[in-house]
This record gives C-alpha cells, sequence and structure tokens, in this order.
C-alpha cells in the first residue's frame, strides 16, 4: 500500500491505511456524474469540479462537496493542509487535518493519475496526504450537537 499520511502526531493509523490500500488496489469503474469526485494536483476548486475533465486540486474540497455515500478518487501527489478548507477547525476534540470530516461516510482511494481514472496503481502512483507535522493526515469525527458529558 503506497498511501501515507503524515501529521502531528506522526503516520496516519496502520488499520487506516491498510483498509485504504486493499480498497485502492481494486479496479473501480469510476462513472461522470453525482456521486464520484477526482482530485488532482493539477485541478482547480472551484464549483461542479470533480470531473475527468476537471478535477478538484484538494482532497478536502472534494470532501467539502460531497454527500455521504459519494467516492472521491485521488490522482497521484501531494496534499497538505489548507486551513481555509478546514470544516473541523474549532470543533470539539481540536483541530482538523489535511482531510477532515464529519458526520458523512465516504470512500477515498488514492493512486489515480489524471489520465485513468479507472484504475488504481498506488504502488506506481503514490498519494500522499502530507500535515507536515503540524496537522493531522486525516481527521474523521462524529459531530456533537452539544459537548459530550464526562
Amino acid at each position: 500500500m503506497r498511501i501515507i499520511a503524515k501529521g502531528a502526531r506522526g503516520i496516519l493509523s496502520l488499520e487506516l491505511v491498510l483498509l485504504l490500500g486493499y480498497v485502492s488496489i481494486m479496479p473501480v469503474m469510476a462513472q461522470e456524474g453525482a456521486g464520484v469526485f477526482r482530485v488532482a494536483p493539477t485541478g482547480q476548486d472551484v464549483p461542479g469540479c470533480g470531473s475527468v475533465i476537471q478535477p478538484c486540486h484538494s482532497i478536502q474540497y472534494a470532501v467539502n462537496e460531497a454527500v455521504s455515500g459519494d467516492m472521491i478518487l485521488v490522482a497521484e501527489g501531494e496534499y497538505k493542509y489548507d486551513p481555509a478548507l478546514d470544516p473541523c477547525k474549532g470543533r470539539i476534540g481540536g483541530g482538523g487535518g489535511v482531510v477532515c470530516f464529519f458526520d458523512k461516510s465516504l470512500t477515498i482511494l488514492g493512486g489515480y493519475t489524471p489520465d485513468n481514472w479507472m484504475i488504481a496503481d498506488p504502488a506506481t502512483n503514490l498519494t500522499v496526504i502530507n500535515g507536515e507535522h503540524k496537522t493531522r493526515g486525516v481527521r474523521v469525527q462524529k459531530s456533537y450537537s452539544s459537548a459530550p458529558s464526562t
């Protein structure tokens, strides 16, 4: 598995890395239309991005646009933290991450290229989520309507 997530607390947990690796080596028949977002370093974070010809630039932008059940396909490259896109900043439990979401069920797969969104090859197409030792690589959080009781 070659998806790497570096954050303030070191490398992303082995369990999550193995899960992403297992899923991402399987062929994915990505279809145009709702439910599938594509992300590439050459893309642009603009409304309506995520298609084959207009991928989003950041994983977080695609996560923010996605709804539960959507899939996000990520092309090779390095993805870093952008505080302007972080929906988890200031929430209960601390800061966010390069990729942060709450109350959504999403599938995020790496190892693609902007020329081939059909089959992932994570051994060749390295996808790096880099928190630069300042923030988490990936944060998945449950939302609370009020502070949890202790």
